[in-house]
């Protein structure tokens, strides 16, 4: 489904407060049905989904900062191979006898919802949620559990390598997936919003109206109140 093209697209908040709600709201107006309970590298692979459909590019484009010089700097990630990284047919992951399952939107939510004060306070917590059998507070086990948990599902814990091209050094960054999509995705229905209001002024159709047409007829009309050719 091309995103922007629906009401219920427009609907859609994209408030920083809860990016997990606002995940499911996409997805949920997109057709997915069970999106509460879908594995978090999964709902990323449907937001990139989403995005590749609507932009018809292959890419995404992350902004991170260069950690020896401070340059800002843009890095390609090719859509095909970020869903590449999703650890399918891999329910859950073993440590040291215990069985840790991936997280979903629903833990995302429950997670947010306890306010952890650091990353320190969160760490147990979080992999008691994911663990299926009780798990005792040991902090060693739970340490390496994270690392065992990050290492088998990428997406949700993505690091990019680049080299600056400012200072040449080479260096690995964390990249928040789930924000970059969401940010392009706010981009996208900010880009609706403008394009209905631009139509409605022009011919005095109605958001309804507009929205009937498709992408490829209103940027026709779009160029024409530009003074382009069609």
């Amino acid at each position: 489904m091309i995103f922007g093209g629906d009401s219920r697209h427009l609907d859609i908040s994209f408030r920083d407060e809860n990016p997990p709600q606002t995940v499911t709201d996409i997805l949920a107006a997109c057709g997915d049905s069970n999106a509460w309970d879908l594995p978090v590298s999964r709902r990323i692979c449907r937001l990139l989904e989403i995005i590749q459909n609507t932009t018809a590019e292959p890419s995404v484009e992350a902004v991170t900062h260069c950690r020896y010089c401070g340059e800002q700097t843009s890095v390609e990630l090719l859509i095909p191979d970020l869903k590449k990284l999703e650890p399918e047919g891999r329910d859950s992951i073993e440590v040291d006898s215990f069985r840790f399952r991936h997280p979903t939107g629903r833990d995302q939510a429950l997670w947010l919802g306890a306010d952890f004060k650091s990353v320190e306070e969160a760490t147990v917590p979080i992999a008691q949620t994911l663990c299926e059998s009780p798990l005792p507070e040991d902090r060693q086990l739970v340490e390496r559990a994270s690392v065992i948990l990050q290492e088998n599902d990428p997406l949700v814990a993505f690091r990019v390598d680049f080299v600056c091209p400012s200072c040449g050094e080479k260096q690995r960054a964390a990249l928040d997936l789930q924000r970059l999509c969401l940010n392009i995705l706010r981009s996208i229905q900010e880009g609706a919003f403008r394009a209905i209001h631009r139509l409605a002024a022009a011919y005095g159709w109605t958001e309804a109206e507009i929205l009937r047409l498709s992408p490829r007829r209103r940027e026709r009309y779009l160029r024409l109140i530009d003074g382009a050719s069609p």
